[in-house]
């Protein structure tokens, strides 16, 4: 595993959850970022930046899910899911929001920025 600061720290807020945000919708903004990191090997520079801009915003995403983990538990709790989007992205599958997955998730998000920045 990364150290976590061998990659430049993107992020969206300080230390809290966010009380705008809900981790329904940082995990939707998340996968929607990773989904533009991927790029072939011959890519343009500037296709390439835009990739690594895009798995930054993946990165910062992800870890801003697991700021809503708190430190006693598993998983981010329903209670923290406040918008219409962020409950029906938990219904539709709440194990996304486990501290286990949330963690591969930015671990895969940060190996797809360091592929991008080498």
């Amino acid at each position: 595993m990364l150290a976590p600061d061998a990659v430049p720290p993107p992020a969206y807020g300080g230390p809290e959850p966010s009380r705008i945000i809900d981790p329904g919708e940082f995990l939707a903004m998340s996968e929607r970022a990773a989904r533009h990191a991927t790029v072939p090997a011959d890519a343009s520079g500037p296709r390439r930046d835009d990739a690594r801009t895009a798995a930054s915003d993946a990165l910062a995403a992800a870890e801003e899910v697991l700021k809503f983990v708190p430190p006693d538990a598993s998983a981010v709790p329903a209670s923290a899911f406040t918008s219409e989007t962020g409950r029906a992205r938990y219904a539709a599958e709440p194990a996304a929001f486990t501290r286990e997955r949330l963690q591969e998730r930015i671990e895969a998000c940060r190996q797809a920025l360091l592929a991008l920045t080498a």
